[in-house]
């Protein structure tokens, strides 16, 4: 019986808004034994999981779940201002109330 490999999901695109030429000017890099990647910042990633989670008007599904994943395992490392700011500008401040009332 071989292990289990897991890969990672990913998502590509162009470039259309403020938010997103912030994401690629600021990436995190994730190092591996392998190589790097770079990312997104966490604060945008979460405040993004609960704009997905707002379009498809749910508390409980899969992207909140993530937002609240990357919430809680980085809280102490990210930026709280920063997260705020992306909140706001992505209009998702009632999912981020629910998100830090757990």
């Amino acid at each position: 019986m071989t292990p289990r490999q897991i890969h990672p999901n990913f998502e590509t695109w162009f470039v259309s808004n403020d938010v997103e030429r912030e994401a690629l000017s600021n990436p995190l890099t994730v190092t591996f034994d392998e190589g790097q990647i770079e990312i997104s910042p966490l604060e945008l990633q979460i405040a993004y999981k609960l704009r997905l989670a707002q379009a498809a008007d749910s508390l409980s599904g899969k992207d909140f779940e993530d937002a609240l994943h990357l919430y809680l395992t980085f809280e102490e490392r990210f930026n709280t201002e920063q997260l705020e700011m992306y909140v706001n500008e992505l209009g998702v401040e009632d999912y981020y109330a629910e998100l830090t009332g757990v």
